[in-house]
């Protein structure tokens, strides 16, 4: 998913632009007749205190906790502006603005030659999607494509991030959505660094 302040203001996580894309993008559905079972619950399946646990497990080593807010103000203020769309981060959940205090590592996936490339705000854990296939990573964090590459992220002492888990709003036959979600923060008028992205390459 600006700069610091309240959460429940949709500027903040970029709702206009890459959220609006997530929830109204036309997904291609997804084969997933014969494929092994979900490495993970997805948003249907997640308790809110279970969500809870996933975020409080997520966080960065030494996180700051800046600012706490309820998804649901925060989806129903996107869905008032978009009423067409769908909630983008699973309701009856929270989401965590954090600083790192110390320098911190992400990945990030994409679909080659979309419009967002390798330096955009949306990152995860890397932990989070080994040993998953393309497939099961635009299921897991509800993208609006399939990616094709990867890339490392570091992020300086110091930046602004918020932390949320993604709703189930893929258009495929998978229940999907569950993932830990993250989007640096970057102030309005300003474009994320990208020297904090770096080894580009084919997801396997």
């Amino acid at each position: 998913l600006p700069g610091p302040g309240s959460l429940g203001t949709i500027k903040k996580i970029d709702k206009t632009r890459d959220l609006a894309t997530l929830a109204k993008a036309p997904v291609a559905r997804i084969d997933t007749v014969g494929s092994p079972p979900l490495a993970w619950k997805p948003a249907t399946q997640l308790s809110p205190n279970e969500a809870r646990q996933l975020l409080d497990a997520a966080l960065p080593s030494g996180a700051k906790i800046d600012n706490v807010s309820s998804a649901d103000v925060v989806n129903a203020a996107f869905l008032a502006d978009k009423p067409t769309y769908q909630a983008p981060v699973l309701p009856g959940t929270s989401i965590v603005e954090f600083s790192v205090t110390q320098e911190t590592r992400f990945v990030r996936v994409y679909a080659e030659g979309s419009r967002s490339g390798q330096a955009d705000s949306w990152v995860m854990r890397a932990e989070d999607v080994a040993g998953l296939t393309p497939a099961q990573i635009s299921i897991k964090y509800s993208l609006p494509q399939v990616p094709t590459m990867m890339t490392d992220v570091l992020v300086p002492t110091g930046t602004k991030i918020q932390a949320s888990v993604a709703n189930n709003i893929l258009h495929g036959t998978h229940d999907g959505g569950g993932g830990v979600q993250f989007q640096i923060q970057v102030p309005n008028g300003f474009k994320i660094n990208p020297d904090w992205f770096s080894k580009a390459r084919a997801l396997q």
